[in-house]
């Protein structure tokens, strides 16, 4: 991509505009029949946690449906588990197709559409299309702050994100490193732990795991980025600190469990 295809900006707008609106006034909302939307909106009904609560507030869909898109749009959704069309691509199509004001809605119906085409019925996922949404625009802002301390940082291509697990990269002079960046959380821990576990996609050479804490967190309309002082300390880390063993790695995950700091290591 050309640009980076967030801003703290577009965060803002988002949050000017319930998500019924923006879902009706998506520039790609043409592209499905009124049959279809009728199904995506039952759908979403459906994913919607009855149980989750944000401010003692009930966010079942009715409730959600009139409320302002902001980091909260993403939380309390079925992780449902089924096979379902790329996010990764619905993510890059949007973007790429409105440049610099896409919409979360846009993308969610970009996933729709691959998911109509390939000839899924009402098992889409969309609700864990919206949860997985953050970590994607995420990469880019993180980008950007690492940028402007002066780092050489570069974001996966999606052949490398299916090849291997990989946030961002940090270049220097040298050699490179694999960046893992993650919510801190019970949830965070335990979908980083599958991760390390699915060993063939663990990217040879220097990995750094750079979990995002609750004291860390800045609050942009509800979406959570970490600090300059976070970059700060990831960039001091991958050009002053000695990475540990794959063994050594292995040995202190297995006695402390994945603690809330940066993990530096080497993967054979």
């Amino acid at each position: 991509m050309s640009q980076i295809p967030i801003s703290l900006k577009q965060l803002e707008s988002w949050s000017k505009l319930t998500f019924i609106q923006m879902l009706e006034s998506s520039r790609n909302i043409l592209d499905i029949n009124p049959k279809q939307y009728e199904l995506m909106l039952l759908e979403l009904a459906r994913d919607r946690r009855v149980d989750m609560t944000v401010d003692r507030k009930l966010y079942n869909w009715e409730v959600y449906k009139n409320e302002p898109v902001n980091g909260w749009s993403c939380q309390g959704w079925e992780n449902n588990n089924w096979k379902t069309a790329s996010f990764q691509k619905a993510y890059n199509t949007a973007v790429e197709n409105y440049p610099g004001d896409w919409t979360p809605t846009e993308y969610l119906i970009e996933f729709f559409k691959d998911s109509l085409s390939m000839g899924q019925e009402r098992q889409h996922g969309l609700g864990r299309a919206m949860r997985n949404l953050p970590s994607f625009f995420r990469e880019y802002l993180l980008h950007a702050l690492l940028e402007a301390q002066g780092c050489t940082v570069s974001i996966p291509t999606l052949e490398e994100n299916l090849k291997e697990h990989a946030d961002l990269y940090v270049d220097l002079s040298d050699r490179r490193i694999t960046v893992w960046h993650y919510l801190d959380g019970p949830i965070g821990r335990e979908n980083l732990e599958k991760k390390l576990h699915d060993r063939g996609k663990i990217s040879k050479g220097l990995n750094l795991l750079a979990p995002m804490v609750e004291g860390q967190k800045t609050d942009y309309y509800g979406w959570w980025l970490p600090p300059k002082s976070w970059a700060a300390e990831l960039i001091d880390i991958c050009r002053n600190k000695k990475p540990l063993t794959w063994e050594q790695f292995n040995l202190q995950t297995d006695t402390y469990g994945f603690l809330p700091t940066f993990m530096y290591f080497e993967y054979p």
